[in-house]
Parts: structure tokens; sequence; C-alpha cells
């Protein structure tokens, strides 16, 4: 492991940057200039980050695609057994970013390579790999194919938790985060398709209200205006046999978008992968 230097700093910083895109509509011109998004307005910021796709991991590592429950039991039960105050909305990608760059500060702040450095450095990298990376590069990918003036922004949060990681060793764990140990059962447990599609978590596809409607245009279907469970169900009474189509093309582009960053996160995205990858042949 290299020692704690200038670009752990600099990635910290770069995390805390993109920690602000996702917490503030009212974005500071410097970050806009940094990440590309002059034109990305408040209603913009609000579209993606409140209605479409919201930033809380809750939403993708739970079937009920819920607030709460058992990712945020485990987060908070993680930050007491190390010694963290526990502090509210840990589980939103805002606050998780700010949590990964103060640890890598704390390490700044240490001997390196004596035990605080160890310790500190075992919190970390359990942090990334059972909190963090289960989820948010997927996610922040999901959000440029909704609004491409995001990319600079997710390239840079993908590419900096990816450098972290590499330099933590995560990539070569042969294992899996234990929030998505149970994807599996859960996905073969499903029953109905429109819970089963409106849940990231067990289709592995991040279906907005845009895809929906834009696939579902192309393919000749109208939805109807609703929740992402209402619409798809609106698409499966329409016709049931385009819709699973519909449903398929979306989730076999997704796994494979899910596969490229598969090489540089390792387990947590291939899961997304393969859950994308079965979902679609369940609708074949």
């Amino acid at each position: 492991m290299s020692v704690a230097g200038a670009d752990e700093r600099a990635r910290a910083e770069i995390l805390r940057a993109c920690s602000e895109v996702v917490a503030n509509a009212g974005l500071h011109s410097e970050l806009r200039a940094l990440f590309g998004l002059e034109g990305f307005s408040p209603a913009d910021h609000t579209e993606v980050f409140a209605l479409e796709l919201l930033p809380d991991a809750c939403i993708y590592l739970s079937p009920g695609a819920q607030l709460g429950g058992e990712p945020a039991e485990r987060l908070d039960g993680f930050l007491t057994a190390a010694g963290i105050e526990p502090i509210r909305e840990a589980t939103s990608l805002a606050n998780q970013l700010v949590m990964v760059a103060d640890l890598i500060g704390q390490l700044l702040k240490v001997r390196p390579g004596g035990a605080e450095s160890a310790a500190i450095e075992k919190v970390l990298a359990a942090l990334l790999f059972e909190h963090v990376l289960p989820w948010a590069p997927a996610y922040a990918t999901a959000t440029t194919r909704m609004e491409p003036r995001l990319s600079a922004w997710a390239g840079a949060m993908v590419g900096t938790l990816a450098e972290v990681a590499a330099w933590l060793g995560l990539p070569g764990w042969d294992m899996t985060p234990s929030v998505l140990e149970g994807r599996s059962k859960a996905v073969a447990d499903a029953t109905d398709l429109a819970v089963t599609a409106a849940s990231p978590y067990l289709c592995g596809t991040f279906l907005t209200k845009r895809v929906i409607f834009e696939r579902a245009y192309e393919a000749g279907l109208a939805p109807r205006i609703g929740s992402r469970k209402f619409m798809i169900s609106s698409l499966l009474e329409q016709s049931p046999a385009m819709a699973a189509a519909v449903l398929r093309e979306e989730a076999e582009f997704q796994a494979e978008r899910w596969a490229e960053l598969a090489s540089a996160f390792g387990v947590p995205l291939v899961s997304w992968a393969e859950s994308a990858s079965a979902f679609s042949t369940s609708l074949a």
C-alpha cells in the first residue's frame, strides 16, 4: 500500500467536491466550472437528485427500494463498531463521500505504517467495500444516462473511488459485500414483475421515469404517468410481450455498463451485471 500523501489529499478534495454537487442545487461557480455544470440549473438538480434518482444507498441496496431499513441499520452498526458517531442520513451519497474524504484526511495526520494508520485504513476499506462500492459507481453511471451534463462529475467520482479502492487493494478482494449476499435469493423469490422492475436491487437496472417513457414510446406503447411501478404496470396491461421486450432491452444495455465497471470495482459491480443479465433472461 502506498504512503498517504499529496495524491490522497487531492482525492479527498475531489470527493468533497463531488459531494457538494449532490447536496446543493445552488452550486458555487468554481464547482460548476470544475465539472462543466454551468448550465445545470436548480430545477435540473431537483429532477435528477430529488425526483428521479434519489442519492441514497437504501433505495439501491434493498428489495423494496425504500429509504431506511437494513442498509441503514448495517451502516449505523458499522459506524458504531468503528468508533464513529453515527450521523443523520449516513446512507446518502453526499455524506458517504464526505466520510471517505474524512478518513483519508485522518490518514494524512498519522504516522504511516503505524497501528493507528492501519486501524484507519481498515475502517476506510470496510466503509468503501461494504457500504459505498456496492452502489455508488452504478448510481453515478446511471445519472449520466439521464443527464449527460453530469458525465464529468460522475467520471471524477467513479475514477477517484476506483483509485482509492486500488490504493487499499480492494479490487483483489474475492468476496461479496454482505449487503449484496442475499441478492440472488431475493431475485429468485420475486414474483411481481412490476415490483421487480422498479427495484434496482432486484433487477440490477436503474429505470427512471424518463427511461421508461422513452423506451415505451419507441416500442409504440403509452405509459400512464405515476410512480415507476405504476408506469411499468400500465405497460404490462397494454401489452405484456412488448412491455417485457422494453424492460429486457434496457436490462441488457445496463448489464453491459456494469460489466465494464466491474473491471475497476470487482465483485460489487459483478453483482449488478449478473442481476441485470438474469432479469433480462427472465423476460425472454
